[in-house]
């Protein structure tokens, strides 16, 4: 699901960021908003780069080099926790009997055991 609207960025314009390299996906270019939506859904992105027609969406944010007709966005927000995902579970115990071991973890709410 994308994010309900776009998140923090850093522009740079006339930079592009590692060209060749780092690249997570490209996309036709439809606009700023939308490219800034698909890289704060995906958790590896740290950055994107828009040029006329697409849309680069990057796992890292350098080096940065000098080009015309791209402009550079890194990201300076957290990415948005993923929708209706579980809370982790905490192992909150384990015992060692002789012939059995029980751990035992719990999540808000629940318990679990597993011997």
């Amino acid at each position: 699901p994308m994010p309900s609207k776009p998140g923090p960025v850093r522009v740079l314009d006339g930079i592009d960021v590692a060209p060749g390299t780092c690249d997570i996906a490209d996309t036709p270019f439809v606009s700023e908003d939308e490219c800034n939506e698909r890289c704060y859904v995906d958790s590896s992105c740290q950055a994107f780069v828009t040029t006329s027609s697409k849309c680069f969406l990057k796992s890292c944010t350098s080096p940065q080099v000098k080009s015309a007709g791209h402009r550079s966005s890194i990201l300076t927000g957290p990415h948005p926790m993923p929708v209706n995902c579980p809370p982790p579970l905490v192992q909150t115990s384990r015992v060692v009997d002789t012939t059995k071991t029980t751990f035992t973890w719990t999540t808000p709410g629940n318990e679990v055991r597993l011997t």
